[in-house]
């Protein structure tokens, strides 16, 4: 095949020109069929999986039917109840901890649902914190009058 960036005369560049297209259209036709092949065994292939399949469901069936459908054991565990009071951290947290979360959040980020970029809150950690402190603090207060004082239930001791 000659070359057509090193052909010498005008004919000789057509000419190479019209055998590299010949080509290329060879080469173009030749990729769609194997292409085509590839796709139609992947098909019989999915095909005998799908059958072989059914078969496999069908054993999987039988299996848990007799392991599942069998008698309660004579001697059943013995299983605990869990106590009720776990130790959970429950106090408020600090202002210091509020300052730590703050310094967290990753700058560059969209605005939450409150529209407040990360960049606002840490432009004076410490003002911020101390803001949501007492923010928080009177929600937890707001909350625990109103489940201590509504249908005589307890708050938070």
């Amino acid at each position: 095949m000659a070359a057509i960036n090193t052909s010498r005369t005008r004919a000789e560049k057509a000419k190479a020109q019209a055998e590299y297209t010949k080509v290329n259209k060879q080469v173009k036709r030749s990729i769609r069929t194997d292409k085509r092949k590839y796709v139609e065994d992947l098909e019989m292939t999915a095909e005998k999986a799908t059958r072989g399949n059914m078969k496999n469901e069908e054993t999987g069936e039988e299996y848990f039917k007799g392991v599942l459908n069998r008698p309660s054991p004579l001697n059943p565990p013995n299983i605990e109840a869990v106590p009720i009071d776990l130790p959970i951290y429950v106090d408020p947290p600090t202002i210091e901890e509020f300052s730590t979360a703050i310094r967290q959040i990753k700058s560059g980020k969209a605005a939450g649902p409150k529209n407040i970029p990360a960049e606002a809150l840490k432009a004076d950690v410490a003002v911020t914190a101390k803001i949501l402190y007492i923010l928080f603090f009177r929600l937890v207060t707001d909350w625990i009058m109103k489940t201590s004082t509504s249908e005589g239930k307890q708050g938070i001791q």
